[in-house]
């Protein structure tokens, strides 16, 4: 990660590095080409190691201030509806998806959202809005349509292969 970030290469952080991340928050804190994919569980348990239960018990919104304690990275709360966000605000990614998520999709999302954020630095100065929360809705957005077509194939049965 430190090299990563001294080279300015995006940096995407899944699964068992949100744990790294709820241990060593230095890590990801201030570097806003680092982007956070929590799924429910993973988001409970950097919220519990990151932000102030009192914060929490005044109502704000977790995911603004989980990325307050952060101060930088992108963050996309994974569930129904994907919630993404950066230094300029929340953005929600509601396109249908399927109705069941398969073991293996956030690892496709991760990876489609390399992708996007290598993208940045050749399009960043034709589009300079925001552009690692734009890389990280059009990986959402990538995600959900491909979970949603291979479900109308596969039902219930559907795996991360499929999609």
């Amino acid at each position: 990660v430190a090299l990563a970030r001294e080279q300015q290469l995006p940096i995407i952080l899944d699964g068992d590095a949100i744990s790294l991340v709820c241990r060593r928050p230095e890590l990801v804190r201030g570097y806003p080409r680092a982007v956070l994919t929590p799924n429910f569980n993973e988001f409970k348990r950097l919220i519990s190691h990151l932000v102030a239960e009192a914060e929490v018990a005044q109502g704000a919104d977790p995911l603004l201030l989980l990325y307050r304690a952060l101060g930088g990275p992108t963050i996309i709360q994974k569930g129904a509806e994907d919630r993404i966000v950066d230094g300029d605000g929340v953005v929600t990614v509601a396109l249908e998806g399927s109705p069941r998520r398969c073991g293996g999709q956030g690892d496709l999302l991760a990876g489609t959202l390399g992708v996007f954020t290598h993208w940045v630095p050749t399009v960043q100065g034709d589009h300079p809005d925001r552009p690692m929360l734009r890389a990280a809705q059009c990986a959402a957005l990538v995600t959900r349509t491909c979970s949603r077509l291979a479900f109308a194939r596969s039902g219930r049965a559907m795996t991360a292969q499929e999609m």
